[in-house]
């Protein structure tokens, strides 16, 4: 799905956002030149490093794609060099996706990942996806190519539930405690939380919780799975696939990791009804913010 959206200019860069009527800057994060999705992936000054490091036999100038047809089809038919392990015509994809990835970590988490750490990431995840597929499994990471389930789920399944504090700084952005529980009917059966230092927003943190909540999922193997979230506005977002302006590449992410999962839901809940979540959430924030002193 994320290819074939990058194929149709379908991904939420800044001048797609802006021909939407969205008031945004539509300017690249990186080199405040337009971003468009040939720009993003190809033209920026920071893929053209990704792609020139990338393990490949010859050399790919992704300056000279005329449009993203072209640089996909040209990235495809690049031949990945033996020591890598990996099949020629795999690993364009998935420099892509770390491309869009690391693109959305800057904008929304404030993360600044180096050419060669995006590359590095490329190469991990495509490996551990070709193992996957080896042995007959399900990637545990989101595939570049896919169509989101949303199918009722069956008895097999796994509820996560999750929550994320928020309180505003005036020095920075803002600070985030995020926490999820993983169950198998009453049972716990995982549990995680953590603190966010540069977060702009509860909404913009409650949707990196559910991103990372889900990738967790996969990483664990729990393929079919209800996700539960006391935010209202995120959930309806994400089931009904309508865009936030504050959250848009997140919920885009999110999306796309759908697609990995056997069967999805997710739920509203009240808070009421989150306490447990809400208590982890809360007691990485407090954890956080008493570090600081």
């Amino acid at each position: 799905m994320f290819l074939w959206k990058a194929l149709h200019g379908a991904l939420p860069v800044g001048l797609q956002l802006e021909a939407r009527g969205i008031p945004i800057d539509p300017s690249c994060c990186r080199c405040s030149e337009p971003e468009s999705v040939l720009h993003l992936l190809f033209h920026c000054e920071f893929a053209c490093q990704v792609w020139s490091l990338a393990p490949f036999s010859a050399d790919f100038n992704a300056l000279t794609c005329v449009n993203v047809p072209d640089g996909l089809i040209t990235a495809k038919s690049m031949v990945t060099l033996p020591p890598v392990g990996l099949e020629s015509g795999l690993l364009f994809s998935w420099i892509c996706w770390a491309i869009w990835i690391s693109r959305n970590q800057k904008i929304f988490e404030s993360q600044n990942f180096t050419a060669k750490e995006t590359v590095l990431k490329a190469v991990q995840d495509a490996r551990e996806w070709s193992a996957a597929q080896e042995l007959g499994s399900t990637s545990s990471l989101p595939k570049p190519i896919g169509r989101p389930l949303t199918n009722h789920l069956g008895m097999d399944f796994t509820t996560c539930c999750s929550d994320a504090a928020w309180i505003a700084d005036p020095d920075s952005a803002g600070f985030a405690g995020i926490g999820w529980i993983f169950y198998s009917g009453e049972e716990v059966i995982s549990s995680y939380s953590a603190s966010l230092p540069v977060v702009a927003s509860a909404l913009v943190a409650e949707a990196l919780l559910i991103r990372q909540a889900l990738l967790k999922a996969l990483e664990l193997g729990f393929l079919s799975l209800m996700l539960k979230s006391d935010s209202l506005s995120l959930i309806k977002a994400i089931t009904k696939k309508s865009q936030i302006l504050e959250v848009h590449s997140i919920l885009e992410d999110i999306d796309l990791i759908t697609s990995s999962f056997n069967c999805i839901q997710f739920k509203f809940i009240p808070r009421l009804d989150n306490s447990v979540a809400d208590s982890v959430a809360k007691h990485a924030l407090r954890i956080f913010m008493f570090s600081r002193g």
